[in-house]
């Protein structure tokens, strides 16, 4: 079977070119709810196995070792958002699948373009103006997000690291050209 070839330089819909700048992970639940899930799994097959001290530590040693080791950060997404530079505007394109998400199911689920939004920074002179919008529309748009899928987790930390040292406008008049 062949897969078509997909050009991340363009945006969904439409050919304009664009610079992408980050893929935002979406994960089905947070860490803290992810850990705290298997911990209760553990303490169940705790109460129910034999009541043996030595099994128990045991146990609770190989929690620990399952939780370090089941990287949350890439079991768990279940999506992600683009965010990307075009000549006059930041497009967000959204991924995930429009399946229900659960945790202890074995069905994979695609991925699927899920809709888009943009902004007009055209008329925008200095890359404050462009980042304060940018994180604010982020903002907007995560709380959307989130009141659709109320246990979904949205990971920025790598966006939040990046988001400040771009400069925009050379961005966009190197597209505009």
């Amino acid at each position: 079977m062949k897969i078509r070839h997909f050009d991340d330089s363009k945006t969904i819909y439409g050919n304009s070119e664009v610079k992408v700048i980050c893929d935002i992970p979406i994960y089905g639940v947070s860490q803290e709810y992810y850990n705290e899930y298997w911990c209760k799994k553990v303490s169940e097959y705790n109460n129910e196995s034999i009541i043996d001290e030595s099994v128990r530590m045991h146990n609770n040693r190989m929690r620990e070792i399952i939780l370090r080791n089941a990287i949350w950060k890439y079991n768990q997404i279940v999506g992600y958002i683009r965010v990307s530079v075009g000549a006059q505007d930041i497009n967000f394109e959204d991924f995930y699948s429009f399946k229900r998400y659960k945790r202890d199911s074995n069905a994979k689920h695609l991925i699927e373009f899920n809709g888009d939004f943009h902004f007009y920074i055209g008329s925008m002179k200095t890359n404050a103006e462009i980042l304060s919008n940018i994180k604010e529309y982020l903002r907007l748009h995560i709380g959307d997000i989130q009141k659709s899928h109320p246990k979904f987790y949205v990971d920025t930390s790598v966006f939040d690291n990046i988001i400040d040292h771009i400069d925009f406008i050379e961005i966009t008049t190197e597209l505009g050209r």
